[in-house]
């Protein structure tokens, strides 16, 4: 009479709340259905601590980041990478609230300080100290709350790479800015600093060089899940936890 082999007790390996386990099978993830499960999905492990995101350590997303195709008003119950074109909304909308701010502060300043002699000293110290206020306060916001102005009103939010429940911080916040900012002082570096975000990322995560400075990760939280505003969500185990949209 013959007995079956013994199982083996190892359990199977994790990849972390990020990751999905490589797979051969090619191409693209969906389409999704309305209940925002795909189509024919890579699999992935069981939800776990989250890992960081990098190729080839155990807990991560392996690259290139699969693709799905949601329908109108659906969501994924993953992370969805933010699109660049949705970003650069984001940009321009942060941009012209600056404009705002620092010229309502310079013609303010103009007004209240009628000496000439003053105004030589007076106004553009109030132009440029506002300048680093704003720039400031946006850096404590994304740092804080992993948003800005413009990111809030188009559905985008800044993460930490290794744990999509928490915020950069506000030091790594400042970092990414401070990456930006220089490149803004001409229009076309910070265009390219953008387009980096997909021409430069072999992974498909979207991540501009001030992203890779700061370890951060920009998520559309409108078409996928918002872990920083759910504590309690956790990574799917039926399919790519992080994804991009066709």
């Amino acid at each position: 009479m013959s007995s079956s082999p013994p199982s083996d007790p190892t359990p199977p390996p994790s990849h972390g709340g990020w990751g999905h386990a490589p797979s051969d099978e090619p191409g693209p993830v969906g389409p999704a259905s309305p209940g925002g499960a795909g189509g024919p999905v890579r699999p992935v492990a069981p939800a776990g601590p989250v890992g960081p995101i990098g190729p080839g350590a155990a807990g991560t997303v392996v690259a290139p980041v699969p693709v799905v195709q949601l329908g109108p008003g659906e969501r994924w119950a993953g992370l969805v990478v933010a699109g660049v074109g949705r970003r650069i909304a984001a940009l321009a909308i942060d941009v012209v609230l600056s404009v705002a701010v620092l010229y309502g502060t310079l013609f303010a300043a103009v007004l209240v300080v009628p000496d000439p002699a003053v105004e030589a000293w007076a106004v553009p110290t109030a132009f440029f100290s506002a300048e680093l206020a704003w720039l400031a306060g946006l850096g404590v916001a994304v740092g804080l709350v992993g948003r800005t102005p413009g990111m809030a009103l188009l559905g985008l939010r800044v993460v930490h790479d290794s744990d999509p429940r928490r915020t950069v911080g506000v030091g790594r916040a400042l970092l990414r800015g401070l990456v930006v900012f220089p490149l803004g002082l001409a229009w076309i570096w910070l265009l390219l600093l953008l387009l980096s975000a997909t021409s430069l990322d072999p992974t498909g995560r979207r991540r501009g060089w001030h992203d890779r400075a700061a370890r951060s990760q920009v998520l559309d939280v409108r078409r996928g899940a918002d872990p920083v505003a759910d504590p309690s969500w956790r990574a799917p185990d039926d399919r790519p936890v992080l994804v991009r949209l066709a």
